[in-house]
């Protein structure tokens, strides 16, 4: 016997959960697909300057943050992020969330920024559907002295600032999820890192990952055990002793 789980939307947005029981092939692994989509923030520190600037690119919204005043025949900074047109995932498996692209020019060092900056990421779900979560996390911007001449090794971090989770979370049935980023890969997630870098002068591109995890849920908090009152039956023999000792008298 096997199990299948319909998820309806009403008008209202509440989701609806009919199970059908019969018996047949085993019941599939239910998936979680949809698109991703991305928005960048202001860096998180003050004091940068006004070259700082959110734009949108590829169809996105607010998805490029750009600094920095050129050097010379360079260009300015910038990171983009490209979220997947489609994913597909089950609960704890790990898929491309989208990319991110990084581009390190030589600018102005008073022009840039060292330190954090918020990137919220949108997953607008097909199953089930109607639904539509943001998550915020923070990534980091770790800028080099450019002092070797090597393009590499002058090359600038992208990174995680804190570590991969986010408050948000959406709820299906009775369970809630949320999205958990685990890092940075060239090589179609086999290998993630919590960081990479862009070359001094070049554009470096690398997939974000993550999964969809279930939210762990609190334990109840224990309730507290009363002190123990006498019994009655206790405070019935001890009434009757003393009536006892009274007449003995």
């Amino acid at each position: 016997m096997s199990t299948k789980v319909v998820i309806n939307s009403s008008i209202s947005g509440a989701l609806s959960i009919v199970t059908l029981v019969w018996i047949g092939a085993p019941a599939q692994a239910f998936s979680f697909t949809g698109t991703a989509s991305g928005q960048f923030g202001l860096p998180v520190a003050t004091g940068f300057g006004a070259d700082v600037a959110l734009s949108h690119e590829s169809g996105g919204t607010n998805n490029r943050l750009t600094w920095g005043v050129p050097i010379s025949e360079s260009f300015s900074n910038f990171v983009q992020f490209d979220g997947e047109g489609s994913f597909s995932a089950s609960v704890d498996s790990i898929f491309k969330v989208g990319n991110l692209t990084y581009r390190n020019g030589t600018t102005l060092a008073s022009t840039g920024f060292d330190g954090d900056f918020p990137l919220s990421i949108q997953l607008s779900f097909t199953n089930p559907s109607g639904i539509n979560e943001s998550f915020s996390y923070l990534f980091n911007i770790l800028n080099t002295d450019n002092s070797t001449g090597d393009p590499v090794l002058d090359g600038d971090v992208l990174r995680f600032s804190a570590a991969g989770l986010s408050n948000s979370s959406f709820t299906v049935g009775s369970t809630s999820y949320t999205l958990t980023l685990l890092g940075f890969a060239a090589d179609d997630g086999a290998t993630l890192i919590n960081q990479f870098n862009s070359p001094e002068g070049a554009t470096a591109t690398a997939g974000l990952y993550g999964k969809i995890t279930a939210v762990p849920v609190e334990p109840p908090a224990p309730i507290p055990t009363p002190a123990l009152l006498p019994s009655l039956v206790t405070m019935g023999v001890a009434a009757l002793r003393r009536r006892s000792q009274q007449k003995s008298r």
